[in-house]
This record gives structure tokens, C-alpha cells and sequence, in this order.
């Protein structure tokens, strides 16, 4: 079921984690759980993004922009 419509900002692309910008912090959420007090398997926010970079791994990044959000019907 579709909840919402994106648009992409640029092409898909392969990227290591150990060279993900400061900036994503925020966009991959980490900001907002450590906002929250959540973890993630008994980790913070901040420890999982410093285990990202310790143990980088080569991930998918989509960058996309929110077109629309489908009301529910």
C-alpha cells in the first residue's frame, strides 16, 4: 500500500559507512532516537554511529526528497 510519493534527489548509490557525512546523522535518524532516549539493542544513538564508522560497511544510499503523504482512505 502506498503511504507516500518521494521524489529521488540523485541516483542510487554504494557508500561506506566510514564515509558517511556528519549530516547524516541527523537524516539517518540517530538524532532523533537520541532524542527519545531510545536504543537499539541496549546501544545509543551515538554508539551506533561510532560502530558504523569503527565497522564501516558498503550500504545502498537513496537520497529523496517527500513529495506527498496519502491521507488513509
Amino acid at each position: 500500500r502506498q503511504v507516500a510519493t518521494i521524489s529521488l534527489s540523485r541516483a542510487p548509490y554504494l557508500q561506506s559507512t566510514a564515509h558517511a557525512p556528519e549530516s547524516d546523522y541527523e537524516a539517518e535518524g540517530f538524532a532523533y532516537l537520541e532524542s527519545i532516549g531510545a536504543r537499539v539493542n541496549g546501544r545509543t544513538p551515538p554508539d551506533l554511529w561510532r560502530v558504523w564508522r569503527l565497522y564501516p560497511q558498503r550500504l545502498w544510499v537513496v537520497r529523496f526528497e517527500l513529495v506527498d503523504v496519502l491521507v488513509p482512505s
